[in-house]
């Protein structure tokens, strides 16, 4: 009677255990693609001159708006499309190639980080986060996905699949020749940390620090797939 119930209690387990590797590379690729994104928003901030608002050209509907701003540069209008295509291109069909039903997909992009009431008090802008690497201001990306797998262990392991969900914080960065680092900027490196929640116990004694801060931003844009 024992050796009957093991058995399918040991294939079960078998399963599951083939297919927690594929779910750590689908919340890998997931981390990533919410650093693209993240990155995606900071440059096209930076590149549009808007801290707060909607952007123009990006992820995944990557047509720009005729508004003045964008407009008056046609040349940059075509350059914010062709980037913005490229990178939606690579983050779904990456997603796509771990698993993750695509759409089910839900995230948003925030305004500036240097619009957070943190900004006006504790942190201001720009801001040294170590090497000499100068930071002009950030935006933050988070977004969910459901994964169901590609490989049978985890079909059969998570039927119904598994939500998932990420954040980062892109950066506007300079360092070197373009940027006196020898200027008293403030610190700002802890700030812009995001550490993912199943590493956050060994990522120091207050990984929360960047997750305040942009949660404390005054408007999120909304995105789907």
């Amino acid at each position: 009677m024992i050796v009957i119930l093991m058995v399918p209690v040991s294939v079960f387990a078998a399963v599951v255990a083939m297919a927690v590797p594929e779910r750590l590379s689908a919340e890998s690729a997931l981390e990533d693609a919410a650093s693209d994104l993240a990155a995606l928003a900071a440059a096209w901030r930076d590149a549009q001159g808007r801290e707060y608002g909607r952007l123009d050209a990006y992820f995944p509907a990557c047509d720009s708006a005729d508004e003045p701003d964008v407009g008056d540069s046609p040349g940059l209008a075509v350059e914010l499309e062709r980037v913005c295509r490229a990178v939606t291109d690579a983050v779904l069909s990456d997603l796509e190639d771990h698993g993750f039903d695509l759409a089910t997909m839900r995230g948003y992009y925030s305004a500036a980080l240097s619009t957070t009431a943190a900004a006006a008090g504790e942190l201001s802008w720009p801001c040294a986060a170590g090497g000499g690497t100068v930071i002009a201001d950030a935006s933050h990306v988070g977004f969910v996905a459901r994964w169901t797998g590609r490989s049978w262990a985890a079909q059969q392991a998570m039927p119904e699949g598994a939500p998932m969900g990420s954040q980062a914080i892109g950066r506007i960065a300079y360092g070197g020749g373009s940027t006196d680092i020898r200027l008293p900027y403030p610190s700002c490196g802890q700030w812009l940390d995001l550490v993912p929640s199943r590493l956050a116990p060994a990522a120091g004694d207050d990984p929360s620090v960047g997750r305040d801060l942009s949660e404390d931003v005054p408007l999120r844009t909304a995105f789907s797939r």
